[in-house]
Order: structure tokens, then C-alpha cells, then sequence
């Protein structure tokens, strides 16, 4: 593959795995998929939070900027707002959701073909 390209990046779902709130922070697991399966490569997805399940909702702030958990990387394009997610190797990502007052969030990922996965609700306790 030329010009540093690591593979097709090709992928045509995701789950969305909501943890339990710790210490003001939830967990939000992303496996992306392609044809059912789990990708086997690094992909990019831009993801947002709102604060209702409709993703065309108002656009909710966390204490914190999201930050990347153990998996991936995050690239903020507005703070606390949107980002790009890069997954590993073997497709999963993990973004950690701070803040220290009640808040319900959902978070959003546009998938290549244009259609949208919502999580479950987020919600920190106060």
C-alpha cells in the first residue's frame, strides 16, 4: 500500500457499548464492523454527543473533553462537542466520558454510507 495507506478502512457498522459510571467517568466501548464481522483494521469515524437520541438534537458539552480510554485515538474537531475516532488494529475503539454533575448524553457515529448509530443513554449521576 503506498503513501503510508494501512489498509481500506473499510467498515459498515459499529456497536456501542455504554459502562457503568466510576469516578465520574463512563466508559463508551466502539467494535466497528463490516458485514457483521469485527474489522480487522484500523478505521476513522466521526462521532458527536447530544443530548436527546436525535442525533440532529442540541449538541451537549461534558465537564471534560472526551478522551480516548485504553483503545484508539481521538481527534477533537470541537471541544467537548465532535471528534474523529481511529480504532486499532483490530477495529475498537474505547472514549471515556467525564463529568462531575447529572448529565444524559448520546453519543452518534456516522457510518461511510451516511446512516447514523446511536448509543444507549449516557447518564452521570449528580
Amino acid at each position: 500500500m503506498a503513501n503510508g495507506s494501512r489498509g481500506s478502512g473499510a467498515f459498515d457498522g459499529v456497536t456501542i457499548t455504554v459502562g457503568t459510571e466510576s469516578a465520574n467517568v463512563i466508559n463508551v466501548a466502539l467494535q466497528f464492523t463490516l458485514g457483521g464481522a469485527d474489522v480487522a483494521e484500523e478505521v476513522a469515524a466521526y462521532c458527536w454527543l447530544t443530548d436527546v437520541a436525535d442525533p440532529g438534537g442540541a449538541q451537549t458539552a461534558h465537564a471534560t473533553s472526551p478522551a480516548i480510554g485504553t483503545d484508539g485515538a481521538l481527534h477533537v474537531l470541537t471541544t467537548d462537542l465532535n471528534f474523529m475516532v481511529i480504532s486499532e488494529a483490530d477495529g475498537d475503539a474505547d472514549i471515556d466520558l467525564t463529568d462531575t454533575g447529572a448529565e444524559t448524553t448520546y453519543l452518534h457515529v456516522r457510518l461511510p454510507d451516511g446512516s447514523i448509530v446511536t448509543s444507549d443513554v449516557i447518564t452521570h449521576a449528580a
